[in-house]
């Protein structure tokens, strides 16, 4: 098993913007992709208020590799994403990390 953390650093502003598209667009393209995203967090205390953290579950790296080219060539992906940054991008970049669990993880 292999997890993926993402961190997306998020305009001022617009954290609503990209919960509602993550609510309404992407969960429903994850799925269709099997992107297994098991939990989702914005911060209460720490250094950045304006990020939207993810994690995702992967069998392995292929699978991981092709599920993220399967959405990002999804015509519902492009036009979905399109429309929501119409009055501009939602985030500034992102990061990601992929870790795997130890043995004596409660997540394996």
């Amino acid at each position: 098993m292999l997890y993926e953390l993402r961190i997306y650093h998020v305009v001022p502003g617009k954290m609503r913007q990209l919960n509602d598209r993550f609510q309404n667009l992407t969960l429903a393209l994850f799925k269709k992709h099997r992107i297994d995203a098991v939990g989702f967090w914005t911060q209460s205390v720490g250094p950045n208020s304006n990020a939207l953290t993810y994690m995702v579950r992967w069998e392995n790296d292929a699978d991981r590799v092709a599920a993220w080219q399967a959405l990002a060539d999804d015509p519902e992906w492009i036009a979905g994403r399109d429309a929501s940054e119409a009055g501009g991008q939602l985030f500034t970049h992102w990061e990601n990390q992929l870790l795997s669990p130890t043995a004596y993880s409660a997540m394996r």
